[in-house]
């Protein structure tokens, strides 16, 4: 997960990487994020493409704007659809690795 994707000329949509395609976009989506170091629940919208899913708040707060996703590091999706609530999507996020380059 990265924080803070770019923008478009300072738009609502994120910047797309050479070979991708946005193919989803959705308004009024909340986002929750629990882990160990960043814990925080912002609105915005959503977008999904070939490569990742991005969020992108409509406030920034504690500095943050967004977050993407990469699709490759996802494991355990589910998609909840309780009987009482909103529907929602939970999954485990691997780290991406960082590597040096000299």
């Amino acid at each position: 997960m990265a924080l803070n994707p770019p923008r478009m000329f300072d738009s609502a949509v994120p910047q797309p990487f050479p070979t991708e395609t946005f193919i989803l976009r959705r308004k009024g989506i909340r986002a929750v994020v629990r882990n160990s170091d960043l814990s925080f629940s912002e609105d915005g919208e959503i977008f999904v493409s070939t490569l990742r899913i991005v969020f992108l708040s409509s406030q920034v707060s504690n500095g943050v704007s967004g977050f993407d996703i990469p699709l490759a590091n996802l494991s355990n999706e589910k998609f909840n659809q309780p009987i009482f609530g909103c529907n929602n999507l939970s999954f485990t996020l691997q780290p991406v690795n960082h590597y040096l380059y000299y």
